[in-house]
């Protein structure tokens, strides 16, 4: 038992001298610490807030330009037409050779390609005609910048 009474009282002078450890250690120690902790807790709640912003705006990107394609699928332009116009006739003009087969392998001729379609014409029209109107406004800005200004005053030669 003296064994027991004298391990408790061992122990209570390690308290009392630890507790005096403390009181004498200042007090800024700890609060450093705790701004520490705080301040990289801080920092990772940051971080997850910035990953989860980052995580929505792609997935707002991903959606907008999905509806986008979809758009342009249900859509196609002018030359979508044309191509698939393009396309018919072609497959047209296919089954009608199969069907007179015996036609053309008589004969020995190939058969005419088809014509192009009337909107892949327009389209080569109004590109050669927006060339050549960019061509003529590029001669014509030149054209003014060598020709004299109707302010500027003329020497005699």
């Amino acid at each position: 038992m003296a064994n027991v009474e004298d391990d408790a009282a061992h122990w209570e002078a390690e308290q009392q001298s630890g507790r005096a450890a403390q009181a004498d250690r200042p007090r800024v120690q700890p609060m450093i610490a705790w701004f520490i902790f705080a301040l990289a807790r801080l920092w990772v709640v940051c971080l997850l807030l910035v990953a989860a912003a980052v995580a929505g705006i792609s997935v707002y990107e991903y959606a907008q330009t999905k509806q986008e394609l979809t758009q342009l699928r249900e859509s196609p332009g002018a030359p979508s037409y044309a191509v698939v116009a393009y396309r018919r006739e072609l497959a047209r003009q296919i089954e009608a050779m199969e069907l007179d087969e015996v036609d053309y392998i008589e004969s020995e001729t190939l058969p005419t390609p088809p014509d192009r379609p009337r909107q892949l014409s327009e389209i080569d029209n109004l590109r050669e005609r927006n060339a050549r109107e960019r061509r003529n406004a590029r001669s014509a800005s030149s054209e003014s910048s060598a020709r004299p200004r109707r302010n500027e005053s003329r020497v005699p030669d």
